[in-house]
């Protein structure tokens, strides 16, 4: 079906930015008032059907633009996708749609799909070149690499640290306009995190988690970043358990982001349940306790939290090294 359209994959950033161009240059040509977006999450077939069939106003095309695969059985996607105006081009946008779905299935196999991957290596480097030229400034090479070390691959905070470093100052972005002014953000708090311990790197994890809290972080935010990497965790090493490798997979059953899906499952690879219980009875019982007094931990007096801070990455990292017992 040529005016079927799937945008989907893991880059937010590039798939939304894709998307915006499309729905600009549409409304340039077409007017507003023939480009329409949908949350497709919420939305029955009937509704879907009351807009797919409507011819354009007033123009010769009509945009109809749904963000998230509708839940639509097999059968549902197909008269859906029938209903369609001739001069209706249907878009989907959704990064990471339920495989499971029947309706799903019937979309890929009749619409063109453009798969929005990672932009990694060259490609990115070139990208942030793009995006600080946009900005009116230039980007040294050893300025990139500083930032990526301090933000990481993610598009969206990228974009957001090179517009900031844009207006830091007169003349090209260098490496120490980078480390004065570029920050990490919650996101990349938890990705560095996650990596020092999936590499069982414990002298690593805890400078790192220091720092954090010597730039001022909240022991309660820091605490509460580990019990989800804990859950993330878990999730991943029961599907792992049950035979699941595939990241993907994992990360939309388990409900966990791509991203740490794939990060974790070499380390759940190597965890076993028995393991892994007594870590999840110690971390349940240590919130329990910090939040019902057992521990003493004010904005003021926080060495408890820090110390138990500490005692989940020391926990988590023996995980790893399959030594939980003697902690």
């Amino acid at each position: 079906m040529p005016n079927i359209f799937l945008f989907t994959g893991e880059n937010g950033f590039a798939l939304r930015t894709e998307k915006r161009r499309w729905t600009d240059e549409f409304v340039a040509k077409h007017g507003q008032e023939n480009a329409l977006l949908i949350d497709g999450s919420h939305i029955s077939l009937r509704s879907l059907l009351d807009e797919v069939t409507a011819s354009p106003f007033i123009s010769g095309k009509r945009l109809v633009v749904i963000q998230g695969v509708p839940r639509l059985s097999k059968e549902e996607m197909q008269v859906l996708l029938q209903s369609v105006h001739p001069d209706c081009i249907l878009l989907f946008c959704d990064p990471a749609p339920d495989k499971r779905l029947g309706g799903l299935k019937h979309l890929l196999s009749v619409a063109t799909v453009k798969e929005f991957t990672p932009a990694r290596g060259k490609q990115l480097l070139d990208w942030m070149q793009r995006e600080s030229a946009q900005q009116g400034s230039v980007l040294e090479g050893a300025a990139a690499t500083e930032l990526l070390g301090i933000v990481g691959e993610n598009q969206d905070m990228l974009s957001q640290e090179l517009r900031k470093l844009a207006l830091g100052g007169a003349g090209p972005i260098t490496p120490a306009r980078v480390a004065l002014l570029a920050v990490p953000s919650g996101e990349q708090e938890i990705w560095q995190l996650t990596t020092l311990l999936t590499r069982g790197d414990l002298p690593g994890a805890l400078r790192y988690s220091r720092s954090l809290l010597k730039s001022g972080e909240d022991p309660y935010s820091l605490w509460n970043v580990l019990l989800w990497l804990v859950r993330c965790l878990t999730s991943v090493t029961l599907s792992v358990a049950e035979g699941e490798r595939n990241p993907a997979k994992i990360a939309s059953t388990a409900g966990v982001p791509f991203p740490t899906a794939r990060m974790l499952v070499p380390m759940a690879e190597g965890i076993r349940l028995s393991q892994l219980r007594p870590f999840l009875a110690w971390a349940v019982a240590a919130d329990r306790d910090l939040k019902t007094g057992g521990y003493k931990s004010t904005g003021e007096a926080s060495q408890e939290l820090v110390a138990l801070i500490d005692e989940l990455i020391v926990r988590c990292c023996s995980l790893k090294e399959g030594s939980l017992s003697k902690v």
